[in-house]
C-alpha cells in the first residue's frame, strides 16, 4: 500500500507541471477566440512531434551541465552532423539514404563531441571558453564544404519522413534509452557526477578524470547525433546564416527542460522530467502561436 501511494504521488507530481500548463494555454486560448485551433488533433501531435527533438537537446545539454560542463558547441554539432550526414547521404545515396543519414548522423555527432573534449583536455582552458571558440570554427565549416551549398532534407521524400511520425517518437526512444544507461546505469554516470560534485576527492580515490570526461562526451554527442537526424529533416540549414554564434540558440533554446527535469526529476526518472519539461514547454509555444499568428 506504502508502495502503491509512493507511485501514485510521483506520477501525479510529474504530471502536475504539463496539466497546468495545457490547462493555462486552454484558458488563454479560449479567451482569444481561438480554442479550436489548439485543442485539436493535429496542434496535439504537433506538439508530441516537436518535443522529441527539443528532449533529445535537453539531455544532450543534460549530461554535460549535470557533470558540471557548460559547453557551447551542442547546436553546431547539431547543425553541422545534419549538414555534413545530409550532404553525403543524398551524394552517395542517390535520392538519399535513411540508414546512411542516420548512422551519419550519429557518427558526425560523436566524432565532434568528442574533438570537443580532446581540444577541452590538451588547452587545458575552462569549458566556456575553449566550447566557445571551438564554436566558432565549426560555424565556418559548412561555408567551405559542399561549394557553400545548403541542404533542404524536407524536400527529399526518403529523408524528410524522419521528421515525422512516427520516426520521431523512435528516435526519441534511441536517446531515451542511451540518456537512462548514463545517467541510472552506468558506472562512468556516477563517476562523472562525482567529480562534478567534488573533482579533488574523486580523483583522490582513484577516478580518472580523463576517461570520464571522454565517456560523458561520448553520450553527448550520441544523443546530439540523434537530434540532428530530426533538425536535418525539418530545417533548411544555410550555411550562409551560420556564424558569430548563431548556433549556440539551436540548443540553449532548448534547455529550459534540461532545469525542468532536474526540478522534478527527484519524482521520477531523469529522463522522464526532461520530456515532461520539454512537452510543457512545446505546449507554452504553440499555444502563443496560436494566440499571435492564428498557426494551426
Amino acid at each position: 500500500m506504502k508502495l502503491f501511494k509512493s507511485i501514485s504521488l510521483k506520477t501525479l507530481g510529474t504530471l502536475a507541471l504539463p496539466a497546468v500548463m495545457f490547462l493555462a494555454m486552454v484558458i488563454a486560448t479560449a479567451s482569444a477566440g481561438k480554442l479550436n485551433l489548439y485543442v485539436n488533433a493535429e496542434s496535439m501531435e504537433e506538439i508530441l512531434r516537436k518535443s522529441c527533438m527539443a528532449s533529445l537537446i535537453a539531455m544532450g545539454l543534460s549530461v554535460q551541465i549535470l557533470n558540471g560542463r557548460f559547453d557551447f558547441t551542442g547546436g553546431i554539432n547539431i547543425i553541422l552532423s545534419a549538414f555534413l550526414a545530409g550532404h553525403i547521404a543524398e551524394l552517395v545515396g542517390g535520392a538519399g539514404s535513411v540508414p546512411l543519414y542516420i548512422l551519419l548522423c550519429v557518427g558526425f555527432g560523436i566524432l565532434i563531441s568528442m574533438l570537443t573534449a580532446f581540444m577541452y583536455k590538451i588547452l587545458r582552458m575552462p569549458i566556456i571558453i575553449t566550447s566557445i571558440a571551438l564554436t566558432l570554427v565549426y560555424e565556418s565549416v559548412p561555408r567551405l564544404l559542399f561549394s557553400g551549398k545548403g541542404t533542404q532534407l524536407f524536400s527529399n521524400d526518403n529523408l524528410k519522413v524522419l521528421g515525422f511520425t512516427p520516426w520521431v517518437f523512435l528516435i526519441l526512444l534511441a536517446g531515451v534509452l542511451l540518456y537512462f544507461y548514463f545517467k541510472d546505469l552506468s558506472v562512468g554516470g556516477t563517476r562523472a557526477r562525482l567529480l562534478a560534485n567534488n573533482q579533488m576527492t574523486a580523483v583522490n580515490i582513484g577516478i580518472n578524470e580523463t576517461k570520464n570526461l571522454f565517456f560523458t562526451y561520448l553520450f553527448s554527442g550520441a544523443l546530439f547525433g540523434l537530434a540532428a537526424i530530426i533538425y536535418g529533416a525539418t530545417t533548411w540549414i544555410q550555411p550562409g546564416e551560420i556564424g558569430n554564434l548563431s548556433t549556440t540558440s539551436v540548443a540553449f533554446s532548448n534547455i529550459v527542460p534540461v532545469y525542468i527535469g532536474m526540478f522534478i526529476g527527484f519524482l521520477s526518472f531523469g529522463w522522464v522530467g526532461v520530456i515532461v519539461g520539454a512537452v510543457s514547454i512545446q505546449m507554452l509555444n504553440k499555444g502563443l502561436a496560436v494566440m499571435i499568428n492564428g498557426d494551426v
